[in-house]
């Protein structure tokens, strides 16, 4: 008896991808690659950034690294509650909260709304900044130790 696999490649060609390589010209190539290099550069100098203001904030600095720990950590460093993690899952309330955290972490390091917006919209330069720059942990909102704000 001969097995027949048409019916097999059948179902392979309509169900799955054809994954060939598709090939690139030069300059796409490039631009693909620059595009990555840019991306992935991006990316470290948050996280170096992140990390060095967690630490100026007596936070471990691996934190920044580690999903939703991170959030955790924010918090601390904003003098804000732990439950408001449960915030940063809600669509469009995270939008609201994740910027007012931000807005806690640079008054934490006595700066104002405007460093928010660059914490929010321009992360990779303005984490760096905080990290590597002469801003020194205050504390929560930038207060005197043990003050903090109800809500």
């Amino acid at each position: 008896m001969q097995c027949d696999n048409s019916f097999f490649a059948n179902i392979n060609e309509k169900l799955f991808f054809n994954f060939k390589q598709t090939k690139l010209l030069p300059h796409e190539r490039f631009i693909s690659n620059h595009l990555d290099y840019h991306l992935y550069s991006n990316c470290c100098n948050c996280n170096a950034g992140q990390w060095k203001t967690f630490e100026k904030a007596n936070q471990p600095g691996w934190a920044c690294i580690v999903p939703f720990y991170n959030l955790y950590v924010m918090l601390k460093i904003g003098g804000k509650p732990g439950w408001w993690l449960l915030l940063f899952l809600i669509p469009v309330v995270n939008i609201v909260f994740i910027i007012w955290t931000y807005n806690m972490i640079s008054k934490s390091f006595g700066k104002d709304e405007g460093f928010t917006l660059g914490l929010a919209f321009l992360g990779f330069i303005f984490w760096p900044i905080l990290g590597f720059g002469d801003a020194t942990y205050r504390g929560p909102f930038g207060e005197i130790q043990g003050r903090q704000n109800e809500f």
